[in-house]
């Protein structure tokens, strides 16, 4: 089975990005611009195997997204491009995002359908690699973007067979099953679920 190429480079301006507003006609667009023209190649996806929940956490403000951006580069386009990107895309795609993970949430059968809940990978190329150590040939799917990294992140948690869940303490979303966390877990993390405790045992210290 086709894999995701977990080893997908991804430039990223090491310097950071920022937020202009840039006027056009009569209308004012936001951007996410890098802070200057020089870049360094990140791993994005390798250290971060499920970065799609973080793209879809986050709060949709533009200083939100420049802080992603900063992180692990924007979404469609060359880390030091000067032009940036458009505050707009981002706001479009976390929106998808979040109705593609709402849609698994209730039925991750629903996305395996050409209806509007479909999950959308593009931009990506079928490559063959040699695995160490003993140069076994695998198919590896690889992202030619960060968007289309992530989304074929979400498409293959919900073909391993895994749920999606929220936190009980952060409402933070967290996948459990296969590769995920056990079943019957209720916290994203285990610090999560010791700050729910620590609540609790002061509610009841209080009464």
């Amino acid at each position: 089975m086709a894999l995701l190429d977990v080893s997908f480079p991804w430039g990223v301006c090491d310097a950071g990005y920022d937020v202009i507003t840039i006027k056009f006609g009569h209308h004012n667009e936001i951007i996410i611009v890098p802070k200057r023209r020089r870049m360094r190649v990140k791993y994005p996806l390798q250290f971060n195997p499920a970065l799609y929940r973080i793209f879809a956490n986050l709060d949709g403000t533009p200083e939100a997204c420049a802080e992603f951006a900063s992180q692990y580069g924007l979404l469609s386009r060359c880390g030091d491009n000067p032009e940036g990107e458009p505050f707009k895309i981002w706001q479009r795609n976390i929106a998808d995002m979040r109705k593609q993970i709402a849609a698994w949430e209730v039925d991750p059968t629903s996305l395996a359908f050409n209806d509007k809940s479909e999950i959308k990978v593009g931009e990506c190329d079928a490559v063959l690699q040699l695995l160490p150590p003993d140069g076994r040939i695998a198919l590896r799917v690889r992202p030619r973007t960060l968007l289309a990294g992530m989304e074929i992140q979400l498409a293959a948690a919900v073909a391993r067979g895994l749920e999606v869940r929220r936190c009980d303490q952060c409402s933070q979303l967290f996948e459990v099953g296969p590769g995920g966390r056990r079943s019957q877990s209720r916290f994203c993390s285990k610090q999560c679920q010791i700050n729910f405790n620590n609540e609790k045992q002061r509610k009841r210290t209080k009464q």
